[in-house]
């Protein structure tokens, strides 16, 4: 397979580099992606669900087929009271339109609940310190293509390990390695 690399790109320059497509069978791009914050609110008494906030994370959708995405990045966390482990996972579908997910409402927004059973997990059980320091984390599967391709992903998380009250995750230094058809 012919592979052409490009290093950090906005997706919004994707239109521009679609020419370079034309001999290619694939483009690898790497994308910096912003920031994002994650407020779980509540999340004791969790096990076996995942928790997403009904807001996603919004994007601007390439004008090439995204086959494959991996981020890679760190993640710290506030409102941990011990070090706590999460799985964490992906969502290119509304939960709200899931009939398997239950809302419920907490002072900080709206969250859904979905059982962690019919999701689509993007990483291992990654421990977050209580004491805010970051946490490497590396994000893949098929979800995060069809995020991509979709324009918004939801990003939940599942606690495995610890307690964890009023969690808020911040994941910082993301950057996406795309892989366009």
């Amino acid at each position: 397979m012919s592979m052409l690399r490009v290093r950090t790109l906005a997706l919004s320059t994707l239109p521009a580099v679609a020419l370079l497509v034309a001999g290619c069978q694939a483009l690898s791009i790497q994308v910096g992606l912003q920031d994002v914050t994650v407020d779980l609110g509540v999340t004791t008494n969790t096990q076996g669900y995942v928790l997403y906030p009904a807001s996603p994370s919004v994007f601007q959708r390439p004008n090439l087929h995204v086959s494959s995405v991996t981020v890679d990045g760190d993640v710290s966390a506030s409102g941990l009271n011990g070090d706590t482990g999460f799985t964490f996972y992906g969502r290119a579908v509304d939960p709200s339109t899931d009939p398997g997910c239950s809302a419920f409402t907490k002072l900080s927004g709206t969250y859904y609940a979905c059982p962690a059973s019919g999701e689509a997990s993007v990483s291992g059980v990654v421990t977050v310190p209580a004491n805010g320091a970051l946490r490497p984390i590396h994000f893949r599967g098929a979800v995060l293509a069809q995020a991509a391709n979709a324009g918004r992903l939801w990003v939940g998380a599942a606690v495995q390990g610890g307690v964890s009250t009023n969690a808020v995750l911040h994941f910082s230094h993301l950057v996406a390695s795309v892989t366009l058809l």
